[in-house]
Order: C-alpha cells, then sequence, then structure tokens
C-alpha cells in the first residue's frame, strides 16, 4: 500500500524499498528475511543499498538498523544466478567479520575465486588513439575451496531438492538433425552477425560466433546488458530470429516424441511440458499441435488473464487427453505442472539460475518419476553452441556451491542435478586441498 504499516511484521517487496528508507530506518529490527535474496546480488543497485547499505563505501549508510539479538538471513534457492561475484553482497552483509567489508576485501574474494580476464582495446580520446585495459569477468577458480569455506564458516546452509525424496532429474543438450531452407540459413547468418556486433559492444571482445569458445563468451556478456539499454532491445530481437528459424523443426520433433506413446495405455504415458520466450514461436508451436491432434495442447503465456491461468494448470495437471502445454516466462515460477515427467527447451534463457526455475516447474514435490528436460537447438548452428555452453554453465555453477570433489578424483560426467557429493579418498594429504581458514 501507500503507507507503511506500524505493526511487529512488515512484509514489503523490493520495488518499493527506496522510497520507504524512512520508516525502515525508522526501527530497530529483531529480523530481517530477504526472500529470493539474489535479487540483491548486485551491490550497486538501490535495492541492494536500501536494504544492505553501501558496501563498497565504507563512510556511507549501512544496512537497515537492527536490535542487540537481531538477525540477518538470506534465502535464496539460486545464490550464485551467474557469476560468483554475485554471492559476495550476501555473504559480506550476513557475515562481514569473516568476508570482510569494503572495496578492498571485494577484490581479495574476486581475485581468489573470479580473477578478472583484462581486455585490452583501443579508443578514441581526442585526435589521438590510447590503449585501455579492461577488466571482464573471469572464469571461476577454486570451487571446492570457496564451498567448504561456504559451509564450514556457518554462513552458509544448503538444502538441495536431490537430498529429498524427489526423483532424479536428467538434462541433455538434444541436437536435431534437419535441413535449412534457404530462408532460415540467411536469417541464421543475420542472427550470428547481429550476436558478434552486439558482443563486441557490451564486452570490448572480438569473437565470432562461429567459434566454439566463443557460446560461452555470449552468455557471459548478455549477462551484462541493462535491460533498458538499446543493447537488450538488440538481443530480444536476435533471440527471436533464432527462435523462428528452429520452431517448426522443433514442434515436429516433440510432436513425434508424444506419437511414439500414442498406442501406450493413459498412465503410461509421458506429458510434455514445452518452453518457450516469443509468442510468434509458441504460436508456430501449437498450430502444429492442433493440425496433428487437436485439443491435446495448452499455452500458458503472458496473454493469458489471470482468472484463466489456474484452469488451465487444473486442466493439464488432471486431463489425461491433454499431452502438452507451451510455457513462457509467465510460468517460470509459482506453478506446479508434476503430470509431465518431460520438458522440451525451445527457446532457452540464456541465464542458467532462470533455466533452474523453470526446469523446477516439473521437478518438485509431488513428482514421482524421473524428469527429462531436453535443450532442443539445430544441429552445427550458433543456437547449438549457446544451448552446450548453457548446459556448462549450470555445471559450473553446480561445482560452486552445491558439490564437493577433491583432487585425484575423477568424476562422471552427469547431469548437475544428478551429481552427488564425494568423499576424499585415503591419502588424505593428497585429497585435502590446501585451505586458508
Amino acid at each position: 500500500g501507500s503507507e507503511f504499516p506500524d505493526t511487529n511484521v512488515v512484509v514489503i517487496n523490493y520495488d518499493i524499498l527506496q522510497k520507504n528508507i524512512q520508516p525502515l530506518h525508522a526501527r530497530n529490527w529483531d529480523l530481517i528475511l530477504t526472500d529470493e535474496a539474489h535479487n540483491l546480488k548486485n551491490e550497486e543497485a538501490q535495492r541492494t543499498k536500501a536494504v544492505l547499505g553501501d558496501l563498497l563505501d565504507l563512510s556511507a549508510a549501512r544496512m537497515l538498523p537492527m536490535s542487540d539479538r537481531g538477525q540477518l538471513v538470506h534465502l535464496t534457492g539460486t545464490p550464485k544466478p551467474n557469476r560468483v561475484s554475485e554471492l559476495w553482497p550476501l555473504l559480506t552483509s550476513s557475515r562481514p567479520d569473516l568476508w570482510g567489508r569494503g572495496p578492498k576485501a571485494r577484490e581479495i574474494f574476486l581475485n581468489r575465486y573470479q580473477p578478472p580476464n583484462l581486455i585490452k582495446k583501443k579508443m578514441r580520446r581526442g585526435n589521438r588513439e590510447v590503449e585501455m585495459i579492461i577488466p571482464m569477468d573471469g572464469k571461476p577458480t577454486r570451487e571446492t575451496e570457496l564451498q567448504l569455506r561456504l559451509r564450514g564458516s556457518g554462513s552458509f546452509i544448503r538444502r538441495l531438492k536431490r537430498d529429498t525424496d524427489l526423483p532424479p532429474k536428467f538434462r541433455t543438450p538434444l541436437e536435431m538433425p534437419v535441413r535449412l531452407s534457404k530462408e532460415d540459413k540467411a536469417l541464421l547468418r543475420e542472427a550470428e552477425a547481429d550476436l558478434e556486433q552486439l558482443v563486441r559492444r557490451v564486452s570490448g571482445t572480438d569473437v565470432r560466433v562461429g567459434e566454439a569458445r566463443a557460446a560461452g563468451v555470449v552468455i557471459s556478456a548478455i549477462s551484462l546488458i541493462d535491460p533498458d539499454s538499446p543493447n537488450f532491445n538488440e538481443l530480444a530481437r536476435v533471440r527471436r530470429n533464432l527462435g523462428l528459424v528452429k520452431a517448426s523443426h522443433c514442434a515436429r520433433f516433440i510432436l513425434d516424441e508424444l506419437e511414439d506413446e500414442k498406442d501406450m495405455a493413459p498412465e503410461n504415458r509421458t506429458k510434455t511440458v514445452v518452453f518457450a520466450h516469443h509468442k510468434e514461436v509458441i504460436r508456430i508451436i501449437h498450430e502444429e499441435a492442433e493440425k496433428r491432434e487437436p485439443g491435446s495442447s495448452l499455452v500458458y503465456d503472458g496473454s493469458v488473464k489471470a482468472s484463466d491461468r489456474q484452469p488451465i494448470i487444473d486442466r493439464f495437471q488432471t486431463d489425461e487427453s491433454v499431452r502438452g502445454i507451451i510455457i513462457s516466462l509467465a510460468g517460470a515460477t509459482g506453478i506446479t505442472l508434476t503430470a509431465a515427467a518431460r520438458m522440451r527447451v525451445v527457446e532457452p534463457d540464456w541465464t542458467p539460475s532462470n533455466m533452474i526455475q523453470i526446469e523446477d516447474r516439473i521437478w518438485r514435490i509431488g513428482q514421482e518419476r524421473n524428469v527429462d528436460i531436453g535443450y532442443l537447438s539445430v544441429a552445427g548452428t550458433l543456437d547449438a553452441r549457446i544451448g552446450n555452453a548453457l548446459v556448462d554453465k549450470m555445471e559450473s555453477d553446480e561445482k560452486a556451491i552445491n558439490t564437493i570433489r577433491f583432487r585425484h578424483q575423477t568424476p562422471n560426467r552427469v547431469s548437475p542435478e544428478r551429481t552427488t557429493g564425494t568423499t576424499p579418498e585415503k591419502d588424505q594429504n593428497n585429497a585435502q586441498p590446501d585451505l586458508p581458514f
């Protein structure tokens, strides 16, 4: 509402924190509980400063005031949405005695766990050309050490779904060997060229998206794009073109999978959740489904009225004649689709933490079957390389905060959500990493 409540418990969302900063600072709180705390991943964002203070200026205003017995607790299922650096605001605010505070402490943290890449870039200053050194996000290092410090310090408690009675989840890149039309090839070439220019503008890195290593660079670069910038609009156009290239091929692949089960008893068939971003892509997939099996697929996207949303979910969950549902980001959180044990991702979100939220629509309490997540792409295209890099990024994130492995062990290459913690080998001196506790 418009007035700050005079109550013992106040629930407030992140969007209106800044304009309520005075009443928030007028009390000493016994408990500050930040739900979905990854919203505070950027220490320079206004919402972060409203709760945690200016983490990079030791002389500036501190976080919301607490009583002598006050506690700060961050809750999140994705503490590291993209980069190790995004852990820093949560760690320094909750346990500055362990992780330090201020710009120097942050620099030490990043140099150890995410050393920056220093890129030379020539720029014009007036009439002369100068060479600048630009720091870019590097790759995570010492993931096992970081996780042991997190857990051993008592500043981090992690509970995973796989530690419950949930069945396994398998995540797989699926490249479809299809023949593209001349029009599709031209659209693909245009998208690749546009993406090259976009990455160059955002990151200062000159890459060709045809190179194998470039897909990871693309994912890192787009995570830096401001949603209010022209670059974001350009990215949306590139992604739309990629989606249109693959939409009809993905539709046929998904419908073939469903038809393969047509002769099975209804209780033995597997329903499918399809994820896509753009309305045009969703429309193409749904129209193809209606041609082959009218009435068997539902759509849940931003165009669905709020009053119609729950009835759509209920029908998918209970009606055996419904074989599939196509969802967009409108269905990325807050809904349960456990009647399906299969998901096919047509247009992946290029942020790993967002994809985990989407996958969790079917991998959640109530799921009784093994879950099959497939990332669809056309073999040999930019989209395929980005899809593979996205899955690799998820595995990297897994190593940083979920799974402990020790030196001299050879882990099996499995889906991140199927990886389990390992134990040290007999030779403890060789197995244990050197920890700076």
